[in-house]
């Protein structure tokens, strides 16, 4: 494994061809560039300085964090990821509350995203896979999109490619503050985005535990500790992100809910008869009307944050227990459709600011 995911070959080699350095800074600007047309076309949408549904939930949620009255008045545990709400908040009360230079910000780390794409692919691989990524990711049209939108997909998928990055590091040198750093970005990727703890929790300790299934690793009294040491330090260092977040939602609710209260609606979602149907509910009124079922079904109880998402995760378990024929039809149609080339709506339809709202979009672009 070490001949292929060689991020430390790949760091000393830059170090000592001071023009490699060039690869990466072309990337940059090139995605940047691109990114820039985008940002002058859209401040004329009337969301720019007006953002609707999620982004107008996380741009509301970060000015009361940054003047102070989000803690004074919430009595309820986190609805959704904390993470990118905060960093907004930051970022609001230290640097800039003017949107255009939140949305500047946001393409420069989209465009660092590529940088990092060209890294991994080349740590990963190999210096053309790499380079041929990194291009790829500048004319991608749905990241030029969605780093554009105040949402989490330019910050999660920074906290992921470097999450990979230190986690290649580590592989490739045995270093256990490499575990320890990789588990802290897990955390913090965790609190912007939940699922990411079935990768960082499932997949990355199987690359650790793996090579001790060797008849030579296990008789290696040494090399166990270490491995499940860097094991500890993997899963622990995540915690130690996570847990403020959990203590918080106890402290508020005094109930157990580890990061956020809204995946079991998001599971149910995608898991129950009529997700055609679901999964299309706009913003508004139906919206409202459907979450709060519910209350509705139960409306002598008082509902915490972990009791709406136990809710909705047994009524998705009750479907799959009693329709697994439905179910397994559905899973198959949901992996069919990831690899189709349409890019679904969920909040905004992506197609109509695309056609209404930018030129460079419309052009042959990589989708």
């Amino acid at each position: 494994m070490t001949n292929r995911l060689s991020i430390i070959d790949f760091a000393s080699d830059h170090k000592s061809k001071p023009g490699n350095i060039w690869i990466p800074f072309a990337i940059f600007i090139f995605a940047f560039l691109l990114r820039l047309i985008y940002l002058l076309e859209i401040k004329s949408s009337p969301l720019f300085y007006y953002p609707q549904i999620d982004a107008e939930t996380y741009v509301t949620m970060a000015r009361q964090i940054a003047n102070g009255n989000f803690f004074r008045t919430n009595n309820l545990s986190f609805y959704q990821p904390p993470l990118y709400p905060f960093l907004l908040a930051v970022i609001f009360k230290f640097f800039t509350q003017n949107l255009f230079q939140v949305h500047l910000l946001q393409f420069v780390l989209g465009s660092i995203n590529c940088v990092l794409i060209y890294l991994v692919g080349r740590a990963a691989f190999n210096k053309k896979v790499g380079l041929l990524s990194g291009i790829i990711a500048g004319f991608y049209w749905p990241f030029i999109y969605f780093d554009g939108e105040l949402l989490i997909p330019a910050f999660i998928i920074f906290l992921d490619l470097v999450l990979l990055l230190i986690f290649f590091k580590y592989m490739a040198s045995g270093k256990q503050s490499f575990a320890l750093l990789a588990g802290v970005l897990l955390g913090f990727s965790a609190i912007a985005r939940p699922n990411i703890l079935i990768f960082g929790w499932i997949v990355l300790p199987l690359f650790i535990i793996i090579p001790l299934l060797r008849s030579s690793g296990i008789k290696n009294i040494k090399s166990v500790r270490m491995r499940l040491f860097s094991l500890a330090l993997l899963v622990g260092g995540s915690f130690c992100i996570i847990a403020p977040v959990t203590l918080y939602n106890w402290y508020v609710e005094k109930s157990f809910v580890l990061i956020s209260h809204n995946g079991g609606i998001n599971f149910y979602i995608g898991n129950n008869p009529e997700t055609e149907k679901t999964i299309h509910i706009r913003p508004g009124e139906q919206w409202e009307a459907f979450a709060a079922t519910p209350k509705t079904e139960n409306p002598k109880v008082q509902f915490t944050g972990a009791d709406f998402s136990h809710y909705w995760y047994q009524k998705s378990l009750r479907y799959m227990k009693q329709h697994p024929f439905g179910f397994i039809k559905n899973t198959v149609k949901k992996v069919l459709q990831f690899f189709y080339t349409y890019e679904f709506k969920r909040n905004l339809d992506i197609y109509f600011f695309k056609n209404h709202f930018s030129k460079l979009l419309r052009m042959p672009l990589i989708g």
